[in-house]
Parts: C-alpha cells; structure tokens; sequence
C-alpha cells in the first residue's frame, strides 16, 4: 500500500483523486479550512504557505507519493496577490518602470 498526500484534498479535483486513492491506497489530504468530514482518508488543516508547515506535514505524514493540488480558489484574490509580486519581481529586476 502507497502513503500519498493529496494537497488541496477539499477541492474538485484533490477531492476526487484523494477517495479514489484511498480505496486502495493510504492517504492523507490536506486543507486549508475545515471542511471535511466522514472521508475515507486523513484530512490534516493547516495552511501551506507558512514557514515551516510543508515541512511539518511530510515529517508527520512520511509520503512516498505528494500531489499538489491546492490552489487559490477565487481568482479574483489571486490576481490581487500576483499583480504586486510579479510588479516588485520586474522592479527589482530593473524592467518596471
């Protein structure tokens, strides 16, 4: 039996590959809020973008499979987010004006 860690495990997609996997695999999803009960599989809250918590996470889960399926799911927030980093990335590259 193969330890996966589904990341985005509360997702349409994480979701799905996370039950199917653990109908024949051990799994572990992780989720950035809690909302997930009842699943076949253990569900970790934690948020992925802090400084040590990626760590935290395969220290304690020990996969020998990861597939990252988290993403920012209102595309509005993530262009807010983008915008200002992709500005100070072509600042301090010296092609922004």
């Amino acid at each position: 039996m193969t330890r996966f860690l589904v990341t985005g495990a509360s997702g349409l997609l994480g979701l799905n590959l996370a039950l199917k996997l653990a109908q024949e695999h051990d799994v572990t999803g992780v989720i950035h809020q809690p909302e997930l009960e009842g699943t076949p599989f253990e569900v970790l809250v934690t948020d992925l973008s802090l400084p040590g918590e990626a760590e935290w996470v395969l220290e304690h889960c020990l996969p020998e499979v990861v597939i990252h399926c988290a993403a920012m799911a209102i595309v509005d927030e993530s262009s807010i987010v983008m915008v200002p980093r992709a500005r100070a990335m072509a600042m301090a590259s010296g092609d922004a004006e």
